[in-house]
């Protein structure tokens, strides 16, 4: 078996920085276009839901839809500042 030394230490340099980015909480987790229309859903039927809040409403979806994946939406999207005085729509 060959194993070449450049592209082992490159992966492991990847893997590193990968857990380095986890454990700072800065890798969002990749959530698909069902979940986030999912989420888009629940925020027009309870104006003002946090994101616990959406987690809640859709207990029981098949399948489950995490807080991660709820959070990750907040994030990308920027719905917490949403209604918010001051803050700047980008609507």
């Amino acid at each position: 078996m060959y194993h070449d030394p450049v592209t082992r230490k490159n992966q492991i340099e990847r893997r590193q920085a990968l857990i380095a980015r986890e454990e700072t909480g800065s890798v969002e987790a990749e959530v698909g276009d069902r979940i986030i229309i999912e989420v888009l859903l629940v925020l027009l039927r309870h104006p003002g839901a946090k994101a616990a809040d959406v987690v809640r409403y859709l207990r029981g979806h098949s399948p489950p839809i995490t807080m991660t994946e709820v959070g990750s939406v907040f994030v990308r999207y920027e719905l917490d500042s949403i209604g918010k005085k001051g803050v700047a729509s980008n609507c």
